[in-house]
C-alpha cells in the first residue's frame, strides 16, 4: 500500500510540473504524460486544489468533442510556486530531478 501512496504523490508532482512548465493542459494529455486515466486525472486536480494548489480550469470553444468543448487546466497565474513558495517572478522551474529529490 505504500508503494501506491508514493506512485500518488510522485504523479502529483509530476502534475504539478507539466502545469507549471506547459501552461494549458487537456486532461487527455495529463493522463498521456502521467501513464494513468483521465478520471484518475481528474481525481488528482481535484486534491490537489482541496490542499490548496491554485489549479483554475476553462473551455476552448474552439476545440470540441462529443460532450461539448474541451477543458484546459493550468496554475493560477501569479500564484507562488507550489513547490518553493516564491512569486513567479523570482521562482525558476524545477528540473525533474529536484521535483523528485523533495519526494
Amino acid at each position: 500500500m505504500k508503494q501506491n501512496r508514493l506512485t500518488t504523490a510522485r504523479r502529483h508532482w509530476h502534475i504539478i510540473a507539466l502545469l507549471r512548465s506547459c501552461g494549458w493542459l487537456t486532461l487527455a494529455k495529463l493522463a498521456q504524460e502521467t501513464g494513468v486515466t483521465g478520471r484518475t486525472i481528474r481525481r488528482d486536480l481535484e486534491c490537489l486544489q482541496e490542499v490548496g494548489i491554485p489549479i483554475v480550469s476553462d473551455k476552448d470553444e474552439r476545440q470540441v468533442e462529443a460532450g461539448g468543448a474541451i477543458r484546459h487546466w493550468r496554475i493560477a497565474r501569479g500564484a507562488p510556486c507550489p513547490c518553493c513558495g516564491h512569486a513567479p517572478a523570482y521562482s525558476r522551474r524545477l528540473t525533474r530531478a529536484e521535483m523528485e529529490a523533495k519526494l
